[in-house]
């Protein structure tokens, strides 16, 4: 009796042994998690888990020295700045400008600001940024239509470096803190556009000149109060309202133009709405409204990290926004049968993006999205999407 009792005792220990050693072991050598996904229990290997995560944190920490690097950056170009502005403030040969009797303020010079805003402006030959710019221009355009890198001679970049850190300097003097707005303040924008007009090949007579000047100051006050009324607008709804103000600044410059001048000066802008913009944009064709549909939905899920749950609501407002979009190229097919004038597809690029403005708006205020997500929508994609068909 004991003998068997024996067997059995060393049967039971061998079947603990194998056990273990197949059951037992492995999870502790490669411990694994039981998790619920959608619904349905998942179990996975802990390492591969923890690998994971230590390359996101990895990822996370390469992006923080990267943010680091750029703040770094950004603070030696302000420290630039303020050097260029001191350079110009006391003249080329670094020696502060005298005092006026009874004069107050920095420098002792009564509205030294304005003072410095003048000379600032006088000392930059806005003509030959523009003409960087054109080239800049020229070359975003071949990247975008024929596909060929961006390349540039390093006299032109540097000027266009150059021209931002002017933009910022002149903002801080006048208050303007987006370099783009810059030009179109009511001090900056006569002496701004005299030299773009000049950079753009145009030459004008005194009378022009005069002239120019009353329009900028005009164009420049409306310009104010409509920026103040954009309130949190998106990235693509402040782009079609910089560009509708183009649009508006363009017929105020064919008044003031003779017509060899005014074609003179849209030559290198064409018909492109946001020409010399940072707009990016990405071309979508497709042989029927339900691909072109598909496309954009996807193109919203990856650029705003939306998952397989908000995927019925995003392609409702994709199909939605592509027939808006198909049926207002129809109208204007229709009207202009390929010979539009060269305004009027300006202006159709224009609306198409208020379309596709909207369309990114009704995404955040029908999606349930975490705090992350609804930041991306408010801001929009920046992106304009440009549909064509097959």
């Amino acid at each position: 009796m004991s003998r068997h009792l024996v067997l059995i005792a060393a049967g039971l220990m061998i079947l603990v042994a194998v056990w273990f050693a197949q059951v037992i072991r492995p999870k502790l050598e490669h411990p694994t998690i039981t998790v619920d996904v959608d619904g349905q229990t998942k179990t996975m290997d802990k390492a591969k888990i923890e690998a994971t995560f230590q390359e996101l944190r990895n990822k996370a920490d390469a992006a923080r020295k990267e943010a680091d690097a750029l703040k770094a950056t950004n603070a030696g170009l302000l420290v630039a700045v303020e050097q260029w502005q001191a350079r110009a403030q006391h003249g080329s040969a670094g020696t502060p400008p005298k005092a006026d009797p009874g004069a107050t303020g920095p420098g002792g010079a009564a509205g030294s600001k304005g003072e410095e805003l003048r000379r600032l402006l006088e000392s930059t030959d806005f003509s030959k940024y523009t003409e960087a710019i054109v080239k800049w221009a020229k070359a975003d355009g071949e990247m975008r239509t024929q596909g060929t890198p961006i390349k540039l001679d390093p006299e032109t970049m540097n000027l266009l470096v150059e021209y931002r850190m002017r933009l910022l300097a002149i903002g801080r003097i006048v208050g303007v803190s987006d370099p783009l707005e810059v030009p179109y303040d009511e001090k900056v924008s006569s002496t701004f556009f005299k030299g773009w007009i000049k950079g753009m090949g145009v030459t004008l007579d005194a009378d022009q000149e005069a002239r120019l000047g009353e329009t900028c100051y005009t164009c420049a006050r409306s310009r104010a109060e409509e920026l103040k009324s954009l309130g949190d607008a998106n990235r693509l709804q402040k782009l079609a309202w910089a560009a509708g103000r183009d649009l508006q600044w363009s017929s105020e410059l064919r008044k003031l133009l003779a017509p060899a001048q005014y074609d003179l000066y849209m030559k290198p802008i064409g018909a492109d709405a946001f020409w010399a913009r940072e707009a990016p944009r990405q071309s979508i064709t497709s042989d029927s409204p339900a691909g072109a549909s598909k496309m954009v939905g996807g193109f919203w899920a990856s650029s705003f990290g939306l998952g397989d749950a908000a995927r019925t609501t995003v392609d409702e407002v994709a199909s939605r926004y592509v027939q808006d979009v198909q049926r207002r190229q129809q109208e204007f097919q229709a009207r202009y049968a390929g010979n539009a004038p060269r305004e009027e597809q300006m202006r159709l690029q224009v609306d198409l993006v208020k379309m596709q403005a909207d369309a990114e708006r009704q995404l955040g205020q029908r999606l349930t999205l975490t705090p992350e997500q609804q930041a991306q929508v408010k801001a929009g994609t920046g992106t304009v999407l440009q549909l064509g068909w097959k």
